[in-house]
């Protein structure tokens, strides 16, 4: 509501009910929340996105659409995905994107083609997920009965990423 003086006085009617709609998305002041920076491979991330106009206001009607992509450090198809960003209304956006690759990729959201939260990119490293039975013997076996051999497991994931670390347990007969 608003009141409306002249002089000190009320005028007649007041106050007035008034109806204050937010300004055109401002892009720079948008921003993400409840974001993680590492992740495990095939499982999805979530975040928030923080739509806002120039006054920082939210941006909470017309719904400006928003886009995430994800760009890997690998030049195979599974490592650029799209997410998707949803509207919940009051300014807030749920986002959500699965990255199958492991390694280092940079998360993008925008809106109209414009990067949000003052062109910032996101830094997020991917972990391999569990060992796979995908997992493959680096050399061919040929050996003596009686005599040792040694030969390389590579551990692998459902997504082919290479394990880099322990997690998997191999045995031979």
């Amino acid at each position: 509501l608003a009141t409306i003086t002249v002089f000190g006085e009320k005028i007649l009617g007041t106050p007035y009910p008034i109806t204050i709609y937010s300004a055109q998305l401002d892009v720079g002041g948008s921003g993400m929340s409840n974001f993680i920076t590492l992740l495990t491979a095939g499982i999805e991330m979530t975040f928030i996105v923080n739509a806002r106009d120039r006054f920082g206001n939210p941006r909470d009607e017309g719904g400006p659409r928003f886009a995430v992509s994800a760009i890997g450090n690998n030049t195979w198809a599974y490592s650029n995905v799209t997410g998707t960003v949803t509207d919940d209304t009051g300014g807030k956006y749920s986002g959500a994107i699965t990255i199958y690759v492991s390694g280092q990729h940079r998360l993008y959201v925008t809106s109209n083609g414009t990067l949000i939260d003052n062109g910032l990119a996101r830094y997020i490293t991917v972990l391999p997920s569990a060992v796979s039975l995908e997992s493959i013997v680096s050399n061919e076996i040929l050996a003596t009965a009686g005599l040792p051999f040694i030969f390389y497991i590579q551990a692998r994931d459902d997504f082919a990423n290479n394990r880099t670390q322990g997690g998997g347990q191999f045995s031979s007969q």
